[in-house]
């Protein structure tokens, strides 16, 4: 090696872990989000009439708020969803657009 020069090795394991991290950094932006995002449309769609027979349901007093959260809760949406929903069917409509009949179910 030449006078004045100086050679830097990486653990290749090293260089690997931070390849990797910057992929998963990379690849959490680009995933989609949300609580449904991973299902399929046929899941989606059954899930989006199951959110609006529950809350139905709760809007005409045939099921109770604990029982209308505990099934919200097992379709897989999140506290602050269920909140949101419940609230909205707390006044005996269900008024949320996307569970309206005309909504577009994502293709």
């Amino acid at each position: 090696m030449p006078t004045g020069q100086t050679l830097s090795l990486q653990d290749p394991a090293i260089v690997e872990a931070q390849s990797a991290a910057a992929t998963e950094e990379a690849l959490a932006g680009a995933l989609p989000t949300g609580e449904m995002a991973n299902l399929s449309t046929l899941q989606f769609t059954r899930n989006r009439k199951a959110i609006k027979k529950i809350l139905e349901e709760l809007a005409k007093g045939e099921t109770s708020e604990s029982a209308a959260r505990v099934y919200l809760g097992g379709i897989g949406l999140a506290e602050a969803s269920v909140n949101a929903l419940i609230a909205d069917a707390l006044d005996g409509v269900v008024e949320t657009p996307e569970l309206q009949d005309n909504a577009e179910v994502a293709q």
